[in-house]
């Protein structure tokens, strides 16, 4: 997933990227929900791996905010986008 997410993220989509989506670009919602999960992604992380890491309770109740807005943004794209994303996560061009 976060292969793909950084993937999306990017303005202008790699050859690679380009070649499997058979498109230049991520949409601008595409591109926010890559931008969430990795964010997400790196706060998980932190909570995991860190053992000096603390969090307010009020770091966690925004991170869980912004999980849920990530998930109602995913609700919310073009079928397009949603079938691009869920195809990259099923099988991420090798290379």
């Amino acid at each position: 997933m976060r292969q793909a997410c950084e993937a999306l993220e990017a303005t202008t989509l790699g050859r690679r990227w380009r070649g499997a989506l058979r498109r230049t670009a991520a949409s601008d919602g595409l591109r926010d929900l890559a931008s969430s999960f990795l964010a997400l992604q790196a706060a998980r992380h932190l909570a995991d791996y860190d053992p000096s890491a603390t969090f307010l309770a009020s770091d966690a109740e925004s991170l869980v905010d912004a999980a849920e807005g990530a998930m109602a943004a995913f609700a919310t794209l073009a079928d397009p986008d949603r079938t691009d994303l869920l195809a990259l996560l099923l099988a991420l061009p090798r290379g």
